[in-house]
């Protein structure tokens, strides 16, 4: 198990994203997404967002549903995970379009998180 969210690490942490596992088997596993290097004000910066969030819902899923025969598993985890992802995500955009939240700079992240 250590392996496997060791290696989740670094496959997000390769694609823009910094990892921050449940450490409890209670609590949704997440990873959290870094966008401090971005100008959300741009949308260039917003879209690099959108998809450093996509490869992380991909990515989690994979580590939580596994090598499952069943692509509606791994389906509805993607959905899920998305759902949430988007609403966190638009508002960071938003508050970065309305200077409430000033572009790049700082630890910024967006969690990305599954059910179980």
């Amino acid at each position: 198990m250590k392996a496997t969210l060791i290696m989740l690490g670094l496959a997000l942490a390769a694609s823009g994203a910094s990892t921050a596992m449940a450490a409890e088997s209670d609590e949704s596993p997440s990873a959290m997404v870094g966008y401090s290097d971005l100008d959300l004000s741009a949308s260039e910066g917003q879209a690099e967002l959108r998809r450093r969030v996509r490869r992380a819902v991909n990515d989690l899923c994979r580590e939580v549903v596994g090598p499952s025969p069943l692509f509606l598993a791994w389906s509805s985890c993607r959905r899920y995970a998305r759902s949430h992802a988007r609403v966190e995500t638009e508002r960071v955009i938003a508050g970065a379009k309305s200077s409430r939240v000033f572009a790049g700079g700082g630890d910024r992240r967006v969690r990305v998180m599954v059910s179980r």
